[in-house]
C-alpha cells in the first residue's frame, strides 16, 4: 500500500517518523501488516528503520498479529542487517510463540546479533537471551554464561545491560 510506504517515508533515519500512526494503522486493519514486512525488504533505509519502529509498537501491543508471519521474520526479514531491523526484532521474538525447530532457529539469530557491529543490537540481543532463557530454564546456563562474557567486554552499553540482567538471575 503506497500510503504506508508515504508515512514510512516521512522524517530521517535517527527518528522514528511517523511509526506510531502506522502501527496504529494496522492494528485497525491488519491486513496491511504484510504491506509493512515488504517495506521492511523493500524500502530505502529511512522507510526500513520507520517500518521496524511500527512492526515493534505492533510486536509489544499485539503480538498475535505478528504469529502468522513467524516464518517470514524468521527467514527473510531476520536476513537483513541494517541494524534498526536487527534491534526490534530481537524485541519482538521473545514475544512469539515458537515451534521447536522455529525456536533452534531464532535463537541462533539472537546469538548471531550477540557480535554484531552494533552495540545497540548486541544489547537487545542480550535482553533477548534473557527473556528466552526465564521461559526456558534449559537455556539459563548458556544465557548466564554470555551475559557474564558480556559484562565483561564490549561496549559500555552491553556491559551495563549484562551486569543488570545477571543481578536479575
Amino acid at each position: 500500500m503506497q500510503q504506508l510506504k508515504e508515512l514510512l517515508a516521512v522524517g530521517d533515519r535517527k527518528g522514528i517518523g511517523r511509526a506510531g500512526e502506522v502501527a496504529s494503522l494496522i492494528r485497525d486493519d491488519p491486513n496491511l501488516l504484510g504491506d509493512l514486512l515488504d517495506n521492511l525488504s523493500a524500502g530505502g533505509p529511512v522507510v526500513r528503520s520507520h517500518a521496524a519502529h511500527a512492526l515493534m509498537q505492533i510486536g509489544l501491543e499485539r503480538p498475535d498479529l505478528l504469529q502468522p508471519y513467524t516464518r517470514r521474520l524468521c527467514s527473510e526479514i531476520s536476513g537483513l542487517d541494517q541494524w534498526e531491523i536487527q534491534e526490534q526484532l530481537m524485541k519482538i521474538f521473545p514475544l512469539l510463540h515458537w515451534t521447536a525447530g522455529e525456536k533452534k532457529t531464532v535463537l541462533q539469530l539472537v546469538r548471531d546479533n550477540l557480535i554484531h557491529k552494533s552495540a545497540i543490537v548486541r544489547a537487545c540481543a542480550l535482553q533477548a537471551l534473557y527473556d528466552f532463557a526465564l521461559a526456558d530454564a534449559d537455556l539459563l546456563p548458556e544465557a548466564k554464561r554470555l551475559l557474564q562474557e558480556a559484562e565483561g567486554s564490549g561496549a559500555k552499553s552491553s556491559q551495563a545491560r549484562a551486569r543488570k540482567l545477571l543481578a536479575k538471575l
